[in-house]
């Protein structure tokens, strides 16, 4: 199989969990109403699918390191695709709660098998490309994800969402198992006496995996402290409505976007290093002009959105670059690296939210 494709059969694995965790927000309201559940409850079908999510990326991270990477992405598929059949015929709110802990169970495995695949398959400038490639689909499934869901809320029912979703990791778990060749790495490691926490201190202490994920991280909790702030700040303090709001998104979003695209183009001119050194000082020019701004007190659409864009631009920069950079300087352990990865950012999204 051409490495075109296996990009393919990954970026679309790697859209899953994105995808799945906010295509159910439209239908929170119907659902309260058909299960007779409060407010609590449902936000539980977010928070607890992206817990279960990150847990799951852990445990994945060893057995990745340990057994055939295909099969392990052909369970995940299995796995979500019954958590989205359990979905479908849950009469409960406590019954779709757990099936939707199946569900990011099974897309665990997406998120982190299909990062050491990537690493496995492509290497230098290319996986970098690669990455560029997956994260780019990633924003992508978010932005249509609750489009989706709400259409399929008002022209049926909520529990549709969950067919489909069944019908999506049937596909991708049979995709994989036909296109994808056996991991050749996996399951062939020579055994070692090191535990899991032995195997962790290892990939930390190299100094090549932690700048690139400090950086990562960094830019993250940045990015994702201003859009929990934006609606805020274009709603309350701007006056814009809520569509308008909803249009502002989309213009940030196509800045990680085109960051995306700006990576893929020149990386394997510049290098991914010397890619992020410039990100970074583009973050660093975006944050200073935020800061002054906000000093000055000039306070309207562009002075907010215009350096806004230059982070999510960072953003789109630096995740793949960084990402990649971070697996490529793990020799042993990919899996758990690869896990790791994926972990730190959904950690560093939790605490930019939070800040």
């Amino acid at each position: 199989m051409s490495k075109v494709r296996i990009l393919a059969v990954l970026t679309i694995c790697n859209a899953l969990s994105p995808l799945a965790l906010q295509i159910l927000v439209p239908a929170l309201p119907s659902i309260r109403s058909q299960l007779g559940a409060s407010m609590a409850e449902t936000q539980l079908l977010l928070s607890a699918f992206s817990i279960a999510l990150a847990v799951s990326m852990l445990a994945y991270g060893p057995l990745a390191d340990r057994m055939d990477r295909k099969r392990l992405l052909v369970f995940g598929m299995i796995a979500f695709s019954l958590g989205s059949l359990l979905g479908y015929s849950a009469a409960t709110i406590q019954i779709l709660v757990a099936a939707r802990i199946l569900q990011a169970v099974g897309a665990g495995a997406a998120s982190t098998i299909t990062r050491a695949i990537a690493a496995d398959t492509f290497k230098g400038p290319d996986l970098n490309r690669a990455m560029s490639a997956m994260l780019m689909v990633v924003v992508i499934g978010p932005m249509i994800a609750p489009v989706l869901g709400g259409y399929i809320v008002e022209t049926s029912r909520w529990p549709n969402i969950m067919l489909l979703l069944f019908a999506m990791g049937g596909v991708l778990g049979l995709t994989a198992a036909l296109f994808l060749k056996p991991s050749r790495s996996a399951a062939r490691q020579t055994p070692t006496a090191e535990s899991y926490g032995e195997k962790v201190a290892e990939i930390v202490r190299n100094r090549t995996f932690s700048t690139n994920m400090t950086t990562l991280i960094a830019v993250q909790i940045g990015v994702y402290a201003f859009i929990s702030a934006s609606p805020y700040l274009i709603i309350d303090l701007l006056k814009f409505s809520a569509t308008q709001y909803g249009f502002v998104f989309m213009y940030l979003t196509m800045g990680y976007m085109s960051g995306n695209f700006v990576s893929g183009m020149v990386v394997k001119r510049i290098g991914g290093e010397r890619l992020v050194q410039i990100a970074s000082l583009v973050y660093l020019f975006g944050a200073v002009a935020f800061l002054g701004f906000a000093i000055l007190g000039i306070q309207n659409l562009l002075t907010i959105a215009g350096p806004a864009f230059l982070l999510t631009f960072t953003n789109g920069i630096t995740q793949p670059n960084c990402g990649a950079g971070a697996l490529a300087s793990v020799e042993r352990h990919k899996g758990i690296a690869a896990s790791l990865s994926g972990v730190g950012q959904i950690l560093a999204g939790a605490v930019g939210f939070q800040i």
